[in-house]
């Protein structure tokens, strides 16, 4: 029995130590692809096939994404993820600094007026199926409090802020970020499925890219 126990508890800390190596990926894409080559295309291209290789690695079910649908959990949450890109166009002035260093920022890491449109498409509707599944899924807990992945999540996305925005305003969005995170894991131990996260993730992530076009075009 004692031994049956020592191996149940080195197994688990075994998972978590996989898990937390697990999680630096997206660190290291970022670092690497956005701070490092200056490319936006590569730091999103080497997180997403990270998340996928470590989902096809340990077997995600992929049907869990369409399950657990509910309705007004669902519109809620599409309707306040869906507000921020608003919110980033009506705060300009707070987060964007200088519109001229803007757009600089975004040619020097790949993002030029022609190519804005595919990466849109592409970020908007893989990265939330992804993510969810991975930071929710794979890596998710079933605490109720905010947890290791929800935290781990706002800081990649300190990281890719950073590159943008002031430090300072980095970690504000970061903040929002980890209650966020919290929020949709919630949803997805409630309802047994990822179908609310995915669709107010996509809703999310849809109006900040439309509104980084709409700040491109007219500012």
């Amino acid at each position: 029995m004692a031994m049956k126990q020592i191996y149940v508890s080195r197994t688990f800390t075994t998972r978590q130590q996989r898990q937390r190596a697990v999680s630096l990926l997206p660190y290291i894409a970022v670092l690497v692809g956005l701070h490092y080559l200056r490319s936006a295309w590569t730091a999103m291209i080497f997180y997403q096939a990270g998340m996928a290789a470590t989902l096809l690695h340990q077997h995600f079910d992929w049907r869990v994404l369409w399950r657990g649908w509910h309705g007004r959990d669902g519109l809620l949450l599409s309707v306040l993820t869906g507000s921020s890109g608003i919110l980033l166009v009506l705060c300009q002035d707070i987060w964007l600094t200088d519109r001229a260093s803007f757009q600089h920022l975004l040619q020097q890491v790949g993002l030029m007026s022609d190519h804005l449109p595919l990466f849109i498409l592409c970020f908007s509707i893989l990265t939330p199926v992804l993510e969810e599944a991975f930071w929710r899924g794979a890596l998710g807990s079933t605490s109720t409090q905010l947890a290791h992945s929800d935290l781990l999540f706002a800081g990649y996305h300190i990281l890719v802020l950073a590159a943008f925005t002031s430090v300072p305003i980095a970690v504000v969005s970061g903040s929002g970020l980890a209650i966020m995170a919290w929020l949709w894991r919630r949803q997805y131990m409630r309802h047994q499925g990822l179908a609310v996260p995915v669709a107010s993730h996509f809703g999310a992530d849809l109006s900040i890219m439309l509104a980084v076009q709409y700040l491109w075009l007219y500012t």
